[in-house]
């Protein structure tokens, strides 16, 4: 403006100096108007003014970040009380020599376009979008993952709430079951809690490895609780859950999409970060050596190890070579149970309460003993029933993946995993069970079951 006064000239004109007016409101409201009333409700801008026919009054339409009347009420109270200083200094910085008087309103069409266009783009972004963008807004966040926690899992876990403390977040790691003894050397293994506290409420909840929210457990908290869930999950099949569910068969490991959202959120991966990962890696492709040991997560063991964050000889060691002598006696008992099926492509072992009893071993001890009854020699897949919690038959299935998807035979069985590793969990007795797995896996030899991937 030069100073002089603005005559108002026709629509045009008018239409001129009351977008004038709003432009310059906007900034003054936003950076001298110190009345906590005016921003609490979230002041996001003034939408429209609408003056007069000869220019004496102006109403200003504002919009709010708040979708509660009462802080919207005393924002549009503080910017009434503070429209004296408003209209002087519009007067001033405009060069009009009588500023119109200010009435102040709520324009709910203005908020209602702003939210339509946050769905607009909430529904443009890819479910790993969402996911990022949840735990970039949030700072409370629980952690947790299926039942029977594994070192995929617990890594996962573990590699989260590094990445989120070191971003002033404060992650809580939940698991209803112990973590597994061979996990528990990993930085945070022994901060994780099995029960919440009565009035425990989070921003969000990423639950990792897990794509059946049935695996979760009666002990899952309730929504009230968790706030936002996330699900990160790798598995062929899978039930979708939670309010965004990620699923990347192509991920080796859930601790591969949790490098992913470090990368995307440009977070640095510390030392303890990369051991939770690094075990998630070793845990989930049989130490590199199964098919889903893919490029990505070559790559990424190679990062870590080259960053020197990780030494791969000794995390093998603290999870595999400090073995107790409880676990070769479970061993020996349970090959004593070796049957072969199906021209011995079929293997399968068991292991009950009894001989868990009898040589003093407990049942965190018969992990991996499956993979004994895969490493036969003409095996294509091995099996291993155990009782199930609760009751029933928990089988644990490891196929060599080129005749049978263990992932896709179980979840034709209720369960569900990956081609080579898969498991779930049958009514009855272990003869029972036994008859329905050998049924199913030989369908499968047969082509009767089609692959998951």
């Amino acid at each position: 403006m030069d100073g002089g006064e603005v005559r108002v000239s026709g629509r045009a004109s008018q239409q001129r100096r009351a977008a004038a007016i709003r432009d310059e409101l906007a900034a003054v409201i936003a950076t001298e108007v110190k009345d906590p009333r005016v921003h609490a409700a979230g002041l996001v801008g003034v939408s429209r003014v609408e003056l007069n026919r000869d220019g004496s009054a102006a109403r200003v339409y504002v919009s709010f970040v708040s979708t509660e009347d009462g802080p919207r009420a005393e924002a549009l109270e503080g910017l009434a009380a503070a429209s004296g200083f408003l209209r002087s200094t519009l007067g001033r910085r405009l060069g009009i020599g009588r500023a119109p008087k200010l009435t102040f309103d709520w324009d709910p069409t203005a908020e209602v376009a702003e939210r339509l266009a946050a769905v607009v783009a909430e529904d443009a972004m890819t479910p790993f979008d969402r996911a990022v963008d949840v735990i970039r807004r949030a700072d409370t966040i629980l952690l947790a993952t299926h039942r029977g926690p594994d070192g995929d899992g617990v890594g996962s876990m573990v590699a989260l709430a590094s990445l989120l403390r070191s971003q002033g977040k404060t992650p809580t790691l939940f698991t209803e079951d112990l973590v597994p003894r061979n996990l528990k050397w990993l930085p945070f293994a022994r901060s994780f809690v099995r029960t919440l506290a009565a009035d425990a409420r989070f921003d969000a909840t990423i639950v990792v490895d897990c794509g059946d929210p049935q695996l979760l457990g009666p002990g899952f908290p309730a929504p009230e609780v968790t706030g936002t869930v996330v699900a990160l999950d790798h598995h062929a099949s899978h039930r979708p859950f939670g309010d965004v569910f990620v699923s990347d068969p192509d991920a080796a490991c859930v601790g591969v999409l949790v490098a992913r959202i470090a990368r995307r959120l440009g977070w640095r991966i510390s030392k303890e970060a990369a051991q939770g990962l690094f075990v998630s890696l070793v845990a989930d492709t049989g130490s590199f050596s199964y098919s889903n040991a893919n490029a990505e997560a070559f790559h990424l063991a190679a990062e870590l190890v080259g960053a020197g964050y990780v030494d791969p000889w000794a995390i093998h060691e603290r999870m595999n070579e400090n073995v107790p002598v409880s676990r070769y006696r479970l061993l020996a008992a349970a090959l004593g149970t070796l049957e072969l099926a199906a021209d011995g492509r079929l293997a399968f072992l068991q292991i009950t309460e009894q001989m868990l009893a009898d040589v003093k071993a407990s049942w965190e001890d018969s992990e991996g003993v499956v993979n004994y009854a895969r490493g036969i020699a003409g095996v294509e897949c091995g099996v291993l029933l155990t009782p199930a919690k609760g009751g029933g038959v928990r089988v644990s299935m490891r196929s060599k993946g080129r005749a049978i998807d263990a992932g896709a035979v179980c979840a034709r069985l209720g369960g569900g995993g990956h081609r080579g590793a898969a498991g779930c969990t049958l009514p009855g007795d272990l003869p029972t069970a036994r008859r329905v797995v050998e049924d199913a896996l030989v369908a499968a030899l047969e082509g009767a079951v089609p692959s998951a991937e």
